[in-house]
């Protein structure tokens, strides 16, 4: 049997792969992490060494399932303890912190008793660090952009007199949430020297990276050793030049299918082989003189947005590859 583990909200990508499995006629179970960790879903016993997993009333058979898909498990934005007028907002983080600490552990015993199964995605390979992936990149022979973490106004002001043309990122993973009415989500800028004298001389451990002046983007799904790629023409958009997702409704960027030269294929095969990943989206540029440059990868793997424009169906790809996996 196939274990889905995703969320409730904003999964359509994982719902599409769902219907495929549905349609080859294959049983699955899906726990959703922000469900799991709500008020009267769960329940766990303990009785002679054995542990009985329920999930909506349902048991988890832990004996039948023998593939494990993890797409993702809660938005950080799931902890709502702001709209309880009982509590002292003064210890609203210390709250906040024993609740998340309550639901990690929750987490951490439910893939504890799916540790020895195979997965797609297993939580313990997805907690990529950036430097790191950026140091095994170069590695296997793939340009990465020069790269500065600092904390101070002049160490920046150096590397900005370096370069001239720098921008920003997030250290970790993108800042994003969701309120009633919009999605908010942090994104890559354009840091001027400007903005730079506007800083304190001292500022939290922040990532720098030389501007890449790109001929077109490059979005690749990798899936068991093989990568879906999608070119996309974002360059002559002022919205989008620097962040494709800082998108531009009115006016689309173009998204067409995309061949890889071979050499840069196998150099990401043995990158994501180095970092055990079995699947990814890997974001790469192709700079104005021809080179392709590696930017990130999203452990996750965002492969919507790359299946239908380019008719890939990874939909049906994934799910056939697990259900290939499943033994049950």
């Amino acid at each position: 049997m196939i274990l889905i583990i995703s969320k409730e909200k904003a999964e359509l990508s994982t719902e599409e792969v769902i219907d495929w499995i549905v349609f080859f006629g294959k049983f699955f179970i899906r726990i959703n992490g922000d469900e799991f960790s709500q008020k009267g879903n769960v329940e766990i016993s303990l009785d002679n060494s054995e542990l009985l997993i329920k999930y909506k009333d349902i048991e988890i058979p832990f004996g039948k399932i023998s593939f494990v898909w993890f797409r993702r498990w809660l938005d950080r934005d799931f902890y709502d303890l702001y709209n309880n007028s009982e509590i002292d907002y003064s210890i609203m983080d210390q709250l906040i912190f024993y609740q998340s600490s309550n639901i990690i552990s929750l987490r951490e015993l439910l893939f504890k008793y799916l540790n020895k199964k195979k997965w797609l995605s297993h939580p313990s390979k997805i907690a990529l660090n950036k430097i790191h992936v950026l140091v095994e990149a170069s590695k296997v022979g793939l340009n990465i952009p020069e790269t500065k973490i600092c904390s101070t106004r002049k160490d920046l002001i150096k590397f900005f007199n370096t370069h001239k043309k720098i921008i920003s990122k997030d250290l970790n993973d993108p800042l994003f949430f969701f309120d009633e009415r919009n999605y908010y989500t942090s994104i890559t800028n354009v840091i001027s020297k400007r903005k730079i004298l506007g800083l304190p001389d001292e500022f939290p451990p922040s990532f720098f990276q030389k501007l890449v002046e790109k001929r077109y983007e490059i979005r690749i799904f990798y899936l068991n050793k093989k990568c879906y790629s999608m070119a996309i023409f974002s360059q002559s958009d002022k919205r989008t030049k620097i962040d494709f997702r800082n998108y531009n409704e009115d006016k689309p960027n173009r998204f067409v299918p995309y061949k890889l030269p071979r050499d840069i294929e196998k150099k990401i095969i043995l990158l994501m082989q180095n970092l055990h990943l079995t699947t990814g989206s890997i974001d790469m540029i192709k700079n104005k003189v021809g080179n392709y440059i590696f930017l990130e990868i999203n452990p996750a793997g965002q492969f919507g947005m790359v299946s239908e424009p380019c008719n890939y169906y990874l939909e049906k790809e994934i799910a056939k590859h697990l259900i290939s996996q499943d033994n049950g």
